[in-house]
């Protein structure tokens, strides 16, 4: 019965289109609850179980989810990180050390990763590094300190995040790119080019569970028609069984992909895998590092 009345209210408050007359407050739920703040000021009592009901039932279950134009998808998506959304989690991963702390919770795509630049000799100049989501330049500082003769390049997807990492890190020499993950893919080999590069690392922590599905299948595709030899190391959310999905909607703007089924579809190489417990989270982590040919 429950199920049914929360269906009812989201379907009226959808195709009337009231939930749109608060999607600005929505699209900032992120900042609004880090502030103990309501999307209504006015509420003083219960506002976390209205706001929960609004933003994560009404708004994006019953209807982002159900979108079907993936291009409207990421455009939702990408707005929850404009306007100074996505540049203020830079500066709080930044200034509260969080990043390191997602780092100790997913150790070993860290220390694998190390060790191919170790095993592989990649830590010299033809070699570009890529970090996809770079958010508060944490993860590029890590490598940078223990590799420090690789070109390093930053990806963000707005101005914003970028610009306030030019500020933080004018001491290191970054180079720095706007786009999501398909967008650096797609643009592999030009990198490569610009950047006089022999082989590239792609490094992502926690990025692509942002990504839609057919985004996540376009950035492999385009992988798939690099020329470049790559090693691209990632660590996501994962759950243990799939059936009858190869991705789903698991809250918000966040998604739980088969990545390994989607990497194989792609043709391309699984070179190590290992699933593992969080510490901090109670999620499994998939870590992998997988290749072109």
């Amino acid at each position: 019965m429950r199920k049914i009345i929360i269906k009812v209210i989201s379907f009226i408050l959808i195709n009337s289109g009231l939930i749109f007359l608060i999607e600005k407050k929505i699209l900032r739920y992120r900042s609004l609850k880090y502030e103990n703040k309501s999307i209504f000021p006015f509420l003083k009592k219960y506002y976390h179980s209205i706001d929960y009901f609004l933003v994560t039932i009404v708004y994006f279950k019953n209807y982002y989810s159900k979108i079907k134009d993936p291009k409207k998808q990421r455009e939702i998506s990408f707005s929850t990180l404009n306007n100074g959304e996505g540049v203020k989690w830079a500066r709080h991963y930044y200034e509260n050390r969080k990043g390191n702390v997602h780092r100790i919770e997913r150790e070993n795509i860290y220390e694998k990763t190390s060790e191919l630049i170790i095993n592989k000799s990649l830590n010299n100049k033809k070699t570009l590094f890529i970090n996809i989501g770079s958010s508060s330049g944490l993860d590029l500082v890590y490598f940078y300190k223990k590799f420090d003769e690789m070109v390093y390049l930053s990806s963000d997807i707005n101005n914003e995040i970028i610009n306030f990492q030019k500020e933080t890190y004018d001491n290191y020499n970054f180079n720095y790119f706007k786009g999501p993950a398909d967008l650096v893919a797609k643009n592999l080999d030009t990198l490569a080019k610009k950047y006089n590069s022999e082989k590239i690392i792609i490094f992502c922590n926690g990025s692509l569970q942002y990504e839609i599905p057919f985004f996540l299948n376009q950035g492999l595709e385009n992988l798939k028609n690099s020329e470049v030899r790559f090693f691209y190391c990632m660590a996501e959310t994962y759950e243990l069984r799939f059936t009858n999905t190869d991705s789903y909607h698991r809250k918000n703007i966040l998604w739980t992909h088969n990545y390994p089924k989607y990497i194989l579809k792609n043709d391309l190489t699984i070179l190590w895998q290992k699933i593992s417990k969080e510490n901090q989270v109670q999620n499994n982590s998939i870590n992998i590092i997988f290749s072109n040919n």
